[in-house]
């Protein structure tokens, strides 16, 4: 499986089963390999871990972690994910940090 199939099935099935979606986000993190597919998983994260089962701190890390697997140049959209995962979960000088990295 690569990310994008990983993504694909998790907004499939999220709306009838966000815990495992979550789990297998959880599992997938190794399948991001780049900008854009951190930014397709974060995009996910932040919606079913941080939105549906309100896991903001957990988002967060995930986006992180994701950030870390895309390499040099994670790109401006994976930036934005964290801003808002950082954001969600009350950490005002985190997102201002994340959106600093676009610079």
């Amino acid at each position: 499986m690569d990310v994008d199939a990983l993504v694909g099935r998790g907004w499939s099935e999220h709306p009838t089963d966000p815990e495992g979606v979550a789990a297998r986000l959880r599992e997938g993190i190794d399948l991001v390999q780049d900008g854009a597919g951190a930014t397709k998983f974060m995009n996910l994260v932040n919606h079913v871990v941080g939105d549906h089962l309100g896991l903001r701190d957990e988002a967060a890390r995930l986006c992180e972690q994701a950030i870390r697997r895309a390499g040099t140049d994670p790109g401006p959209g994976a930036h934005v994910h964290l801003a808002v995962a950082r954001t969600l979960m009350g950490d005002e000088a985190g997102a201002q940090a994340a959106i600093a990295g676009l610079g």
